[in-house]
């Protein structure tokens, strides 16, 4: 419970145990009856008596009357305990009134005075503390302008909680008064970039003026478990911690712990290392449990009645239950959880920061990454929230992912060495049944030493089970749950975006670096780059300067050493994305599943590519000129999607192949204006064609005029605005010019639209049919 100035008998306790701390007195040194008065402490040492009276009255009448007591008594005591000096204390919780100086200014030398707070600093200065503390870091929380550890008084969003027993969301502000009601001891989770930090930071600060108020007597300590690597015992820790900071006397806040006068956050403890060896075992769970020894300490001897807060990364154990069991939690702790920022909190930060616009969609709604995005002007210079490019966005956030983590762990590593371990980790979880997973810890042990030849221990390991972006199973549909029987400490990636994202590296290294990259770790992928990862991929190529020639070069090598390994498939949908004037060189491909291939009207000319032996469950060709299409020989095709109807075609791109079901592919607009007169639609069509089908990577806004007529182009701008509006597109810029960009979730319906557009009852064919 709090330590409450307002409850007199708790604060005469209070002081007592200060004394005692203080002392180390022999013998009972609780309150005692002496000729007939009750004396509030007797404490005696080797060489002084310390007789106190104790107080939370501001009358005049009672500091004349305590004074005088001691006076009487001292006499007493130094009879009673001859050779020892006798000293009296006049303990008060507040500040003097002038009245009652008057009485303590003609006491004799013998009795001293201090309110609550000076009597509490011979234990621990713990204004000194604060002070102290405030000059230094608290974890992860960084001033977005500069990275520095200096960050203004009204950055902080207050954030929201939530209770994991009950679900209720409730706000910074009742945990917090809360708290200073009656200290608990908590668990706080969050995913990367929350802001787990800042709302410790915050916490800090508002007990640290409660205490400086004289309404609690406890104060708080704020520990960066980061620091403390190794380190197994609470003494050694709080050691370390106030040499850190620079208080001069690290045993006098062991005092104040143990007393019960300090409320704790410890902060970050996902970035412990394991003390064990770790080549002693592969499993997680034992590694976890090395790592959190020091916490466990701190949980078993923190005392009862104080307050204690733990917080770290949701996703270091693997369950709700794990957590637990590991950490020693029990039943009475607070367990809470921080999400990401609802679209108010967004706002208020964002006008905080003086950006008018709001965020674009794909953006995590978490303040380290939105913080990120201003602090690298990318929201300030933008006219609107839906300027920003995803592909661009998403390259800088997975940088600054690795660069926190480098950081954060203190790995002897640099920047990109940790973009390409999450790269094979990626590309390992494109082995699974499942793409985003499970992946096992020896999944990312392996990625580790592949990438840096060296086995991970220590700090490594620590970050390799805190990686953001990847979670346990609780974050994890019911139907994965059967994986953790087989794989305890699986992980799974958050969603197909950040996969994807962290993903296409390691296949743009093995274009770039095609002689030297060694292509076996694709050998056994299942999954292969889609929308989003080509993309990446593409713009990635485009920034080396050498575009589609690389990837040329790429496949040819590779179809000659091993075609049959899954990377070509991301060679040839990486080259469809970039649709640069090319001419694919011969090479086969052969004995691959392969879910689904699309051939539009493009500028590549993939003549000289052949596909043996292939099964695909989908094919789509809306390719013209079939010239310029590969030929399929021996292959098991579930569904061919085409506009060509004759059989010359089927006998000519593929021969000897069992396809089991020939459908229409969609209309598209060349087509549908042969038969439709309604200008509205014909635009729609056009737009949809333009952008979905034959360029996934965007088109200009100019171009979408083009090729159409004058009373369908007075269309356009209603109907991109519609689709913007609906989700489908998002505008963004790039040197200078707007490009309408695809969302890639939407490509499905815009085929069914565009296989009989007026048919369709999709909401953006609605609304087109609705314009005027």
């Amino acid at each position: 419970m709090k330590r409450s100035p307002q409850d007199e008998k708790q604060f005469e306790i209070d002081v007592r145990n200060i004394a005692r701390q203080l002392w180390n007195p022999k013998g009972y040194s609780g309150a005692v009856t002496i000729d007939g008065q009750e004396r509030d402490g007797i404490f005696e040492t080797d060489e002084v008596v310390h007789y106190i009276e104790i107080t939370t009255s501001k009358s005049a009448k009672k500091a004349r009357e305590d004074i005088e007591k001691i006076k009487k008594f001292l006499p007493t005591l130094a009879q009673k305990y001859p050779g020892k000096i006798a000293k009296g204390w006049w303990i008060t919780l507040f500040e003097p009134t002038g009245e009652q100086g008057a009485y303590i200014a003609s006491a004799p030398t013998n009795i001293f005075h201090c309110n609550y707070i000076q009597f509490l600093s011979k234990l621990i200065d713990s204004s000194e503390y604060i002070n102290l503390r405030n000059k230094k870091y608290f974890g992860s929380a960084r001033n977005i302008a500069d990275d520095s550890t200096y960050i203004p008084s009204d950055e902080y969003v207050p954030c929201f909680l939530i209770d994991s027993n009950s679900n209720e969301r409730f706000y910074y502000s009742k945990f917090r008064d809360g708290f200073i009601k009656n200290p608990k001891k908590c668990l706080i989770t969050g995913e990367f970039g929350v802001g787990k930090s800042m709302f410790a930071r915050q916490l800090f600060f508002d007990l640290s003026l409660e205490h400086k108020a004289g309404r609690d007597l406890a104060f708080p300590v704020y520990i960066n478990l980061r620091e403390h690597a190794e380190q197994k015992d609470p003494d050694e820790c709080l050691t370390r911690h106030a040499k850190s900071i620079g208080y001069p006397k690290p045993y006098q806040l062991i005092k104040a712990w143990l007393a019960g006068y300090v409320n704790l956050i410890l902060d970050g403890f996902d970035e412990l290392p394991p003390i064990l060896a770790t080549r002693e075992t592969g499993r997680a769970k034992e590694i976890r449990k090395s790592a959190m020894e020091l916490v466990r300490r701190f949980i078993s001897e923190c005392p009862q009645n104080s307050g204690l807060i733990v917080l770290g990364r949701s996703n270091f154990f693997d369950s709700y239950e794990d957590t637990l069991s590991t950490l020693h939690i029990k039943k009475d702790w607070n367990i809470l959880s921080i999400p990401d920022f609802t679209d108010a909190q967004v706002a208020q930060y964002l006008t905080k920061k003086g950006i008018k616009n709001g965020i674009p969609s794909w953006l995590p709604r978490r303040p380290l990454l939105i913080g990120y995005m201003i602090g690298k002007n990318l929201l300030l210079d933008a006219e609107d929230y839906n300027d920003l490019d995803r592909v661009s966005g998403w390259k800088r956030l997975i940088r600054l992912v690795c660069e926190r983590e480098v950081e954060q762990v203190n790995l002897a590593l640099d920047v990109d060495e940790m973009v390409r371990i999450y790269a094979r980790i990626g590309t390992k979880s494109r082995s699974k049944v499942d793409p985003l997973g499970p992946i096992s810890l020896v999944d990312c042990r392996d990625a580790f030493s592949e990438i840096t030849n060296v086995i991970p221990e220590g700090r490594a390991l620590s970050a390799l089970l805190r990686l953001p972006g990847l979670v346990g199973i609780d974050n994890q549909k019911a139907d994965d749950a059967s994986a953790t029987h087989i794989m305890p400490g699986a992980r799974w990636f958050v969603d197909e975006t950040f996969q994807a994202a962290v993903s296409a590296e390691d296949v743009v290294l093995s274009i770039s670096d095609v002689h030297n990259f060694n292509h076996n770790v694709f050998m056994g992928m299942r999954h292969y780059m889609r929308d989003f990862g080509l993309e990446l991929i593409s713009s990635k190529i485009n920034e080396s300067g050498k575009g589609s020639g690389f990837l040329c070069s790429a496949f040819s090598y590779i179809s000659q050493k091993n075609n049959t390994n899954p990377v070509l498939i991301d060679y040839v949908n990486s080259i469809i994305s970039l649709n640069d004037k090319s001419s694919l060189p011969d090479g086969i491909v052969k004995e691959l599943f392969i879910p689904e291939l699309t051939f539009f009207d493009s500028n590549v000319d993939f003549s000289g590519v052949h596909f043996n032996n292939c099964y695909f469950e989908n094919i789509v060709i809306s390719e013209t000129n079939i010239k310029k299409l590969p030929k399929f020989n021996s292959c098991l095709i579930e569904k061919l999607e085409t506009h060509h109807k004759d059989e010359s075609f089927i006998e000519t791109v593929f021969p000897a192949c069992q396809i089991e079901k020939i459908e229409p592919t969609y209309v598209g607009y060349d087509e549908y204006r042969h038969y439709s007169e309604n200008n509205k639609m014909l635009a729609l069509t056009s737009v949809l064609d333009k952008i979905f089908i034959q360029s996934k990577t965007g088109r200009l806004d100019t171009a979408l005029k083009r090729g159409i007529t004058q009373d369908q182009s007075s269309y356009i701008d209603r109907i991109v605005e519609i689709l913007r509006k609906e989700g489908y597109i998002n505008k963004v810029r790039r040197r200078g010019e707007i490009i309408w960009v695809p969302d890639i979730a939407y490509t499905s319906q815009v085929r069914s639209i565009l296989r009989d557009p007026d048919a369709s009852t999709a909401d953006i064919v609605v609304a087109t049919q609705a314009l005027e």
